[in-house]
């Protein structure tokens, strides 16, 4: 699709009914208009940072935290809900964890919230106390 959106002999008529037929779901009119704008003024390329912001913008304001967890070792269900309980009685807000199994950790779990990093891995362990030492 990138490149049919930046091909200049593709007409912006034939890419907005492109872009308007090939979305998952129909679009309301709002929809619409926002894809027709955005071709008009060739901000098509644009449109995966709207998406990206829109949804933080959701998000917020139904006080929803999107954290991804990296583990050392694959986390079930029953751990994954544990740390969401903790997580929620902390920020205050509902959480939706993504996992990922990352054995370069050695043990343990490295948290990223928004802007907050919880690193309670063993690697994160050592390199704060390389750090401390100085190596």
């Amino acid at each position: 699709m990138a490149a049919v959106i930046i091909d200049p002999l593709f007409e912006k008529e034939q890419l907005t009914r492109l872009m308007l037929e090939i979305g998952e779901e129909p679009l309301d009119e709002e929809g619409r208009n926002l894809v027709k704008v955005l071709v008009e003024n060739d901000r098509l390329p644009v449109l995966p940072e709207i998406l990206t912001l829109f949804d933080e913008l959701k998000a917020e304001s139904q006080r929803v935290l999107k954290v991804h967890v990296r583990s050392a070792f694959e986390l079930d269900p029953g751990q994954q809900q544990h740390i969401a309980d903790a997580l929620k009685a902390r920020l205050g807000r509902d959480i939706l964890i993504s996992s990922e199994h990352a054995p370069d950790l050695i043990g343990g779990i490295h948290i990223r919230a928004g802007d907050m990093v919880i690193d309670g891995s063993v690697r994160g362990q050592l390199q704060q106390l390389a750090n401390e030492l100085g190596i």
